[in-house]
């Protein structure tokens, strides 16, 4: 007889349930089953009768109960005469896997410390069969491993719980919040696993087995951290994500900006620019004409704006957005010689470049009046269509090189597009291949819609040379294919 069979006995008795007293104690189902079937045998009665779901004492059963409670007290009695702290000199020695370890552990640790203060504790990290391995030897005290259900008349078992394998992404992947994703679905897309024989794979390899599939992952790595932190970028990498997906509209909106001003002779750098918005088109945009050596004066949120007069620090601006999610007005309290302003009006800030990045519509006739009045000579949208149409056509009419949204923040559909060449290839380009690449494919965007618009004897109109140069393409491939 087991003082755990006792605790057994006691909690059937007690919730009149068998898959309850496992999920309370921390076993499987079919070791409950085990523990009373054993208890019973040596007993010579049975203890419970079945009804249903639920289970109740046999008359030899209620009789035990009352030993059991004796000998559980008697049990608690005698370990609390032994409670000598000199008896916990020595370390408690744990071992466990690399992902329990940084996700489980310390809750489980910090429990146990606030209970015991006076205990050492030393934790392993390796793999489950030496871990095992390992305490055979009695060079470790307790396990706490992820694996297949195993017994050893040696070992005592204090929990047993089936842990699910889930599939992870990135919140913007394509599986992401869909219902009824199909095996196929997900096995067809790329993976980074951990190694073969670590518990994770082991468990997932022998299901798909059951199904007579398998599963080739682009990368394995023993490491749970480095595959969580490349599910962090863009799409996420383990599912043939890019990297340089984030900061890819705002980038692509400069350098479009860049080619601009180059072919008409001019250079951002020196240059000041505005930037409406504070989010990642905006903070990229700042970002990138920073390092081309323009100086971004302004930005703003729905709440305010601030006017930096020696240059926006980005850094405080993505403390203050990316990690706090606080307004762009504490930007004025952390700054030195820094403004704040309440409600819109980010155009009366002088500027030669305006890069409307918030929201649609944000830009309005008597915005662009200002903005003229105040010298901007170049508007380029990194929103979607962030300028009204009276708007547009006023910038046209007065002299200001107006660059559209469908050209100006191509950057990110165009990354989403060099994704899709990486994901069909099993590649991964690093941050600076996508970087050149995007680099290229603004360039190239302002060729088209530039010579579009000379071909139409409408030069300097982008508005009309992106929509030309859109339905050519368009039109081109129709008539490839013989639809025309």
């Amino acid at each position: 007889m087991e003082f755990r069979q006792i605790q057994t006995f006691m909690q059937i008795a007690q919730v009149k349930n068998f898959s309850k007293t496992a999920e309370l104690l921390g076993y499987s189902q079919s070791a409950v089953t085990v523990q009373i079937r054993q208890l019973e045998t040596e007993l010579g009665v049975r203890l419970f009768d079945r009804t249903g779901k639920k289970v109740i004492l046999t008359p030899k059963g209620k009789e035990f109960l009352i030993h059991a409670n004796k000998i559980i007290d008697e049990m608690h009695k005698a370990k609390d005469a032994m409670n000598d702290t000199a008896e916990l000199k020595n370390p408690l020695h744990i071992g466990t896997i690399e992902s329990l370890c940084t996700v489980k552990l310390p809750e489980i640790v910090e429990k146990f410390r606030n209970e015991h203060p006076q205990v050492r504790i030393q934790i392993t990290i390796d793999s489950p069969e030496k871990l095992i391995q390992m305490m055979e030897h009695n060079e470790l005290d307790v396990i706490y491993i992820l694996d297949t259900p195993r017994w050893n008349k040696n070992w005592v078992k204090v929990m047993e719980k089936a842990e699910p394998v889930i599939f992870v992404s990135a919140p913007n992947y394509k599986l992401a919040g869909k219902k009824n994703i199909g095996v196929e679905e997900i096995l067809n897309a790329p993976f980074y696993l951990t190694e073969r024989n670590a518990n994770y794979r082991q468990a997932l390899e022998q299901e798909l087995s059951l199904r007579k599939q398998t599963l080739s992952p682009v990368l394995e790595c023993s490491d749970t951290a480095f595959i969580k932190k490349m599910l962090k970028t863009g799409k996420g990498l383990s599912y043939g994500g890019s990297l340089a997906r984030t900061e890819a509209t705002g980038y692509g909106l400069l350098y479009l900006t860049e080619e601009l001003l180059k072919l008409n002779g001019k250079d951002i750098k020196g240059m000041t620019v505005a930037v409406s918005g504070s989010g990642n088109v905006a903070i990229y945009a700042v970002q990138k004409a920073t390092q081309l050596g323009a100086k971004v004066v302004a930005m703003n949120d729905s709440n305010g704006y601030v006017y930096d007069p020696n240059g926006i620090n980005l850094d405080v601006v993505k403390d203050i957005k990316e990690v706090k999610r606080g307004r762009i007005k504490e930007y004025a309290d952390r700054v030195e010689g820094a403004t704040y302003t309440e409600g819109k009006g980010i155009w009366n800030i002088k500027c030669d470049i305006y890069l409307p990045c918030a929201t649609q519509n944000e830009l309005d006739l008597d915005a662009v009046k200002i903005l003229i009045a105040n010298g901007c000579k170049y508007v380029a949208e990194g929103a979607n269509m962030p300028t009204t149409r009276e708007a547009t056509d006023y910038l046209m009419a007065n002299g200001v090189i107006f660059m559209p949204g469908k050209a100006a923040n191509a950057g990110g559909v165009a990354t989403s597009a060099l994704e899709m060449c990486q994901n069909s290839a099993r590649l991964s380009l690093t941050a600076e291949e996508v970087d050149t690449k995007l680099h290229q494919i603004m360039v190239d965007i302002y060729a088209k819609i530039s010579d579009a618009a000379k071909r139409y004897d409408l030069t300097d109109n982008y508005v009309a040379g992106a929509n030309i140069a859109g339905f050519l393409k368009v039109a081109d491939a129709m008539m490839a294919q013989g639809i025309v």
